[in-house]
């Protein structure tokens, strides 16, 4: 039976696209907002320059007034927009890690349960190979209590006739009818308990009431 893992792994080659989508997205925040900051350096020296042109022509560029309209620069545009795009790329690497997250959680959740349907379908398997085994072992017990030793021709009437409720029993008891099942488990059984039987009559009779159950 196939673990957990095995099941994980396989159900990342589903995800990895979307995952490695996000991925690329995480990534290309830091060049992004790396050249947006550029950018507002570059408006906070085009400004400056702004400034002290401005003060060069008043006369008033050794005054300490172009520091102090810098240092408001700063204060009220620079830093506010600074602190403004690093809030907006800490929110946008958040959201895009809450989305890997949720992509893990959803993949375990699948993987989960697929791994859980594997358990309970071997369970009615398991079950429903002791059933037929119960059954087979009651048929002989009973065919064991006759005296006469019966003719050839009679056993295989009789193993017909019981490897015929051997097999309904099997899919009326586990409820699971999967050719696995079928090939691996019912079929061999049926050909150790039957020997009276050719394997092409244990196939015929098998694949014929299976049918019924399809």
């Amino acid at each position: 039976m196939a673990s957990l893992q095995d099941y994980l792994n396989q159900l990342e080659q589903v995800y990895a696209p979307q995952k490695g989508l996000i991925n690329q997205q995480v990534q290309g925040l830091d060049p992004y907002y790396n050249a947006m900051i550029q950018g507002l350096e570059a408006t906070k020296t085009r400004a400056f320059g702004d400034i002290v042109q401005g003060a060069n022509r008043r006369g008033v560029a050794y005054s300490g007034i172009p520091i102090e309209q810098q240092s408001q620069y700063v204060g009220e545009k620079y830093l506010p927009a600074l602190a403004g795009l690093q809030q907006e790329k800490l929110g946008a690497r958040t959201k895009l890690q809450q989305m890997l997250a949720e992509l893990d959680a959803q993949k375990y959740k699948e993987a989960h349960g697929m791994y859980g349907e594997d358990q309970d379908r071997e369970a009615k398997e398991r079950q429903a190979q002791q059933q037929l085994a119960l059954q087979r072992s009651t048929s002989a017990r009973t065919s064991a209590r006759s005296t006469r030793k019966p003719t050839q021709a009679e056993l295989r009437s009789k193993a017909k006739q019981e490897i015929s409720g051997d097999i309904l029993g099997f899919y009326q008891a586990g409820r699971h009818k999967s050719q696995w099942a079928t090939e691996k488990e019912l079929i061999p059984a049926l050909t150790q308990y039957y020997p009276e039987l050719t394997q092409k009559e244990i196939n015929d009779l098998v694949y014929t009431l299976r049918k019924s159950y399809e």
